[in-house]
């Protein structure tokens, strides 16, 4: 009820006699069960009234009206300059998700209907939603990999556009693809964005004859990027700044018992980002001290070991860290609503939090840095390739190869002499 979150008593006068007034308290009750904080939702509440008003000075006397379009032109057109009293002013931070919430309580309700679907009239939209699906019904692709893959076909197609002044990817010649290739090129795009473009663009030229789009097979006109194998080292923090980064959460609060498990797991398992936040609590063995690891970048599953300090810090963690467990996975926002994190780059944003607050001079920002990290450690204690490939689940050695590169004594060893001792003549 609205009396859970107001105890003004002219307030809860004034959102019960709005448009919206006889569903205000049922409103406000939605949000119980998700733990919303009381201030986020006064802030939908206002929302909801504010919405109620404006619908009311647009001319409509009947809820039934306040329809997913008005709600659209209420957030974009009357917010940006409103004027209204004093209650609604300020900033409108909360206003989106709270019409969202409203819109869909409303037709949950069965006060409005639900929006009709439907499927794009533009051209590229229409492409790029058969191109997600073609990537995950036949390649069965991550979503994060698909976006990376219609991001890249957008580049492409909004070049084809500038070029010929209109999309007609019909028209598609080799002319075009290399001439696009050499538009990449000429940017100041790090190597791996230029393969990672090269790579799309060679998918995509694949879809386009699945589709029947184009009839040539235009796949070899993408030119494949030189790059000598392992020509680079892995970026990696030395071990003593990694154990700096653990100790960096407080473990005394839900967010820090969240956030340091996270850290152990990457730092002492090698786990990736998706990983993370793709792990369940019924994946975590505690009795035979295992932890599967389904679904990875190379669709291998893999079991870990659950050592003690991991199993000490996971139990803390589901015991003392969840403010919510209904969910199986394991790691949830720890702000209302109490749901799994979705991306795998609030992790990417955690870490750099910590390396911020403990002015850590790390090599990059990013989460990968401390699989590298451990890969290297392992390497130069002794561990062999193959210990590391089967840790980190790589499918091929050679991709664990260039950590051979970071133990510099056993470089030394294998160095061969100056001739002649190195005596100079």
């Amino acid at each position: 009820m609205i009396k859970n979150y107001y105890k003004d008593s002219r307030r809860i006068k004034r959102l019960r006699e709005c448009l919206l007034g006889e569903y205000m308290d049922a409103f406000a009750n939605s949000f119980a069960q998700f733990d919303y904080s009381i201030g986020v939702v006064k802030a939908y509440l206002r929302t909801a009234a504010h919405f109620a008003r404006y619908a009311v000075w647009e001319g409509n006397t009947e809820v039934s009206q306040l329809n997913h379009e008005m709600a659209t032109q209420f957030l974009n057109e009357h917010l940006p300059n409103c004027s209204c009293e004093k209650m609604n002013s300020g900033k409108f931070a909360n206003a989106t998700a709270g019409i969202d919430h409203l819109m869909r309580f409303l037709v949950e309700q069965g006060v409005i209907e639900a929006p009709i679907k439907m499927m794009p009239q533009n051209q590229m939209s229409d492409i790029l939603i058969r191109y997600d699906q073609y990537l995950d019904k036949i390649f069965g692709l991550t979503v994060k990999t698909r976006n990376i893959h219609r991001k890249r076909a957008t580049t492409f197609m909004e070049w084809l556009r500038e070029r010929h002044g209109e999309l007609n990817l019909e028209e598609i010649n080799n002319n075009d693809i290399l001439d696009f290739q050499i538009a990449i090129q000429a940017n100041k795009y790090s190597f791996d964005f230029k393969k990672t473009i090269t790579s799309c663009l060679r998918s995509f030229l694949r879809f386009l004859r699945w589709e029947h789009i184009v009839h040539k097979d235009f796949t070899p006109a993408v030119y494949k990027l030189v790059e000598w194998d392992l020509a680079s080292i892995p970026k990696y923090m030395p071990y003593d700044d990694v154990l700096m980064l653990l100790q960096a959460p407080d473990r005394n609060t839900a967010v820090g018992k969240r956030d340091v498990t996270m850290l152990i797991l990457m730092a002492h398992l090698g786990l990736r980002a998706c990983e993370i936040v793709n792990l369940h609590i019924s994946e975590i063995d505690f009795r035979n001290g295992t932890i599967l690891i389904k679904k990875t970048k190379t669709s291998v599953e893999r079991e870990m070991p659950l050592t003690v300090e991991i199993a000490e810090v996971l139990i803390d963690y589901i015991k003392n860290g969840r403010q919510n467990q209904l969910y199986d996975r394991l790691f949830l926002r720890t702000y209302a609503p109490y749901t799994p994190i979705q991306s795998s780059s609030s992790v990417g944003t955690m870490i750099r939090k910590y390396i911020k607050e403990i002015g850590l001079k790390t090599p990059t920002l990013g989460t990968h840095q401390l699989r590298h990290s451990l890969a290297t450690h392992l390497i130069n204690n002794g561990s062999t390739l193959k210990d590391v490939a089967d840790m980190l689940g790589h499918k091929s050695i050679e991709s664990t190869g260039i950590y051979a590169k970071v133990h510099v004594e056993r470089l030394k060893e294998v160095a061969l002499p100056f001739p002649m001792g190195g005596a100079l003549k």
